[in-house]
């Protein structure tokens, strides 16, 4: 964080209101510069990764599967030096989006290596509104899922439920 914000460090509430992104153009290699104005959202952490995401041996993998459902999943060597398979599945999603190293925007490294909620982004505002006015079936809450790993990418998941699987047989709902 302080490589990216100097004089700041992960306190999140301390950094200024308008922000000055750094964006680096893929195609042309330029950089350029954009104001943005950061917000921070109420958030929750729900689940924190076992081991630093520098720390995986393979992953992220990202799946999607039918009946609205994506998995995340990643290797990463346990205390014992075993090789574990770690499994986010998201349940029920309405709307999904990735976002890779060179888009990633200050607020997102608030869940770096972990799952938090945000319970009032404007996302989350924005799409309850659009999907009060349809008359299609969604799920009864809709909650707004962030997990963010080193360099990217960062998952913002809008459903229902999560569930963390480990190879070694344990797991919980979130």
């Amino acid at each position: 964080m302080e490589s990216l914000v100097a004089g700041y460090s992960d306190n999140f509430d301390a950094l200024p209101e308008i922000l000055v992104a750094r964006w680096m153009s893929c195609s042309t290699g330029r950089f350029w510069m954009i104001p943005r104005k950061y917000t921070k959202a109420m958030s929750n952490v729900l689940w924190e990764a076992p081991v630093a995401s520098t720390g995986f041996v393979i992953g992220p993998v990202f799946q999607e599967h039918p009946g609205r459902t994506v998995l995340v999943s990643f290797d990463f060597e346990n205390d014992r030096d075993r090789l574990t398979k770690a499994e986010v599945t998201f349940f029920k999603l309405v709307q999904f989006h990735i976002t890779y190293e060179a888009a990633l925007r200050i607020e997102m490294f608030e869940a770096y290596d972990k799952i938090i909620e945000l319970f009032d982004s404007e996302e989350l505002q924005d799409l309850t509104e659009a999907l009060g006015r349809k008359k299609i079936p969604y799920p009864s809450r809709v909650r707004h899922f962030r997990l963010c790993f080193d360099g990217g990418p960062c998952f913002d998941m809008f459903g229902e439920s999560i569930e963390v699987r480990y190879s070694d047989g344990f797991s919980t709902q979130l």
